[in-house]
């Protein structure tokens, strides 16, 4: 009971919050978004066993003693998600003519932009559309081949 309560009385606070800054909010959904497709991982600090959220009239003053994360992790995600979105948008540009036939793919990447921008981003909420990135650069390492084995038959 106290959970609904809980959820409740936050719902009210956030949606208050949004409607007395209306272009605030929008400008920090956009950058949600950004964060679903940017190769750098989010968060860039995690919780360990120390940390603690420090409030102070209702605000959120400091996140103390978080942990940051591993050079070896984020350069891993940085060079992972670089290689899939560009090859991502290579894939999109080869089957530009027939985009109509993946509108699932479409539509899994629509609703993980909006869920992402209406809650807090974090880099493992986009593993459930990481599929359509790879489908994308699949087609586009698929074209490659195709035009090596050409290149060698010639």
């Amino acid at each position: 009971r106290f959970d609904v309560e809980f959820d409740a009385f936050l719902t009210a606070k956030a949606v208050t919050y949004m409607r007395e800054n209306k272009v605030r909010t929008l400008r920090q959904k956009l950058v949600n978004v950004g964060y679903l497709l940017s190769p750098r991982v989010a968060p860039f600090e995690v919780s360990g066993v120390n940390t603690r959220v420090r409030v102070e009239r209702d605000k959120v003053i400091a996140v103390e003693h978080s942990v940051p994360r591993r050079t070896s992790e984020i350069a891993a995600h940085a060079v992972t998600t670089l290689v899939l979105l560009v090859g991502c948008a290579a894939g999109v540009y080869l089957r530009r003519r027939e985009l109509y036939r993946d509108a699932i793919l479409w539509a899994i990447l629509a609703t993980f932009l909006v869920i992402n921008a209406i809650y807090v981003p974090a880099t493992r909420y986009t593993a459930p559309m990481q599929f359509v990135l790879i489908f994308y650069s699949a087609v586009a390492l698929a074209r490659l081949r195709e035009g090596s084995r050409d290149a060698t038959v010639a």
